[in-house]
């Protein structure tokens, strides 16, 4: 598999649509990753990749969020760039991951306000939320 003709196509369909520098950097690099991780499984091209590889392969990402961000860039390669967006039809995104707000005791709050140099940090700790 030629990853480097592919990622330079895939980069040039998203500056094409205007996709955003940061987009493109990120979607590149887990793109590259996954056709990294096929070419050493001997695919020649990531048309003959099928759905259920894909999930496969989304199932080592460690982390929901890492699993949901690999989905979406994978998702736009095959739309833009392989023109197969409908092996995405029947892949659903992994859950969003649920987290607690870390709470900060008196001494830790006092600690950070003594640290915090910039007056406008401590003024945007201090502005209540009006929402």
């Amino acid at each position: 598999m030629n990853i480097d003709r592919w990622s330079e196509q895939f980069e040039k369909d998203m500056q094409v649509i205007r996709n955003s520098q940061s987009t493109r950097d990120n979607y590149g690099c887990q793109v590259k990753m996954f056709l990294a991780y096929f070419e050493k499984l001997n695919y020649t091209s990531p048309e003959r990749i099928n759905a259920e590889k894909i999930k496969d392969y989304l199932l080592t990402k460690i982390s929901n969020n890492n699993q949901r961000h690999a989905h979406s860039a994978i998702k736009h390669f095959y739309k833009i760039t392989v023109h197969q967006e409908l092996k995405f039809r029947f892949i659903q995104y992994a859950e969003k991951e649920k987290r607690h707000p870390i709470i900060l005791s008196r001494e830790e709050t006092k600690r950070w306000f003594e640290a915090c140099t910039n007056v406008k940090h401590k003024c945007m700790a201090l502005k209540p939320n009006l929402h």
